[in-house]
């Protein structure tokens, strides 16, 4: 079984990343999230296998980070601001 980790990617750019959400996001072998998360992330992690997701499609984005965790990848599923909202 792989690992998934919630993260929090703040208000948007790459200086307000917390130490933890980018080691989270250096360690995900795939990084899940809404589609305007994602692309503020290509240029922060070129190589990482990146998945995005319209508006509305949560649900399915949540169900599919998870499978791709229980066959062993490191996943992290990334949210604006707080992840614990």
């Amino acid at each position: 079984m792989g690992q998934l980790s919630i993260v929090g990617i703040g208000p948007g750019d790459s200086g307000s990343l917390t130490a933890a959400a980018r080691s989270a996001l250096d360690a995900a072998e795939e990084i899940w999230g809404y589609t305007l998360y994602i692309d503020l992330l290509v240029p922060l992690f070129p190589g990482k296998v990146l998945h995005a997701t319209p508006m509305g499609g949560e649900l399915d984005r949540c169900r599919r980070a998870l499978a791709a965790a229980e066959q062993g990848a490191a996943v992290a599923l990334i949210c604006g601001g707080d992840a614990g909202v």
